[in-house]
């Protein structure tokens, strides 16, 4: 199993900063994401699920590369604590 790795991810919305040049590198097994509300946690979560892109960065995990969101999708799987009905 591959490592995650999260390189330099930043994201905007407008004039409001979400992440400045967030870097991990996430082992298979069992990890949390705790931080308090605003910390960005739910971009980080956005970006890594390919709903959003980051303005800078990137994310890797063995050769597949999240500049390409489809083959990310057929492996992933992400259920938000809030979400709607399409």
């Amino acid at each position: 199993m591959n490592s995650l790795i999260i390189n330099n991810i930043s994201k905007q919305y407008g004039k409001k900063t979400a992440l400045i040049d967030v870097s991990l590198k996430i082992e298979p097994g069992v990890f949390g994401l705790l931080g308090p509300n605003g910390a960005g946690k739910t971009t980080m979560m956005r970006i890594i699920s390919t709903l959003i892109k980051p303005d800078t960065g990137s994310i890797v995990m063995g050769n597949m590369s999240w500049n390409h969101a489809n083959s990310v999708r057929n492996v992933l799987g992400y259920v938000p604590q809030k979400f709607g009905m399409y």
